[in-house]
């Protein structure tokens, strides 16, 4: 029994220090050693790169650092053919690692190279709308139509409550218009409420439209008459 239960603990350790040993590197220890210890960097990157699930972004940083790698190496063939698989994964792949400004501008040349004979045709911006304010014109109408009928409806109240004290001496006439002018008065208050609680948010909501900016339209990598490569 008990070298049974050790065979299990041996099992499990086993698979556990595997799964271990498959994590993955943290990108900001690859760039340390891509800028420090360039040898080091060299199986760690290869090895990341045979992953099946990365994404095309994170494959472009790992192939942009083996580039880098390279290039501290003096292999500037071998940085570009790597910088060159970089950008056919992400054409827009970040610049990391420590670069002087000759080596930047070189990955920059290499990448103006690439674009070049690879222009990348993007996604269009989605088309610029004008501001829609019927809506809010709308509500701006109903709002103003309330604050007319909380008006008329105070000036009947207001009839009423006269009429009622003109006939204070005759009970049931001058309950009635007491009745009538508490009812309008109460309809005039809501009607008041409501129409500026609308004209409040029309008015907000008519500012927000006409102040809309429309998206930004990007003028980047312009599309090619013959070849291009488009990226969705």
């Amino acid at each position: 029994m008990m070298r049974w239960i050790l065979c299990c603990f041996v099992l499990l350790g086993g698979l556990g220090g595997r799964s271990l040993g498959w994590a993955a590197t943290p990108l900001s220890q690859l760039i340390r050693f891509v800028d420090e210890e360039p040898d080091k960097a060299f199986p760690l990157l290869r090895k990341e790169l045979e992953r099946s699930e990365l994404s095309a972004s994170l494959r472009a940083q790992y192939l942009q650092l083996l580039a880098l790698a390279y290039y501290n190496k003096v292999q500037k063939g071998l940085a570009k053919d790597a910088f060159r698989q970089a950008l056919k994964s992400d054409p827009d792949v970040p610049l990391r690692g420590e670069m002087s400004p000759l080596m930047r501008r070189q990955f920059l040349l290499w990448r103006k190279e690439f674009l070049l004979h690879h222009p990348v045709r993007r996604r269009p911006p989605p088309p610029s709308r004008s501001p829609d304010i019927v809506p809010s014109i709308v509500l701006l109408s109903i709002g103003a139509a309330a604050f007319v009928g909380a008006a008329i409806l105070g000036a009947v109240a207001l009839s009423e409550q006269d009429a009622a004290e003109k006939a204070y001496h005759k009970l049931p006439a001058a309950a009635l218009h007491f009745r009538n002018a508490d009812g309008l008065a109460l309809g005039a208050n809501l009607a008041y409420a409501t129409g500026g609680a609308l004209l409040v948010a029309s008015t907000i909501w008519l500012i927000v439209e006409l102040t809309k900016s429309p998206p930004p339209r990007s003028s980047e990598h312009p599309p090619h008459a013959t070849k291009e490569r488009i990226l969705w």
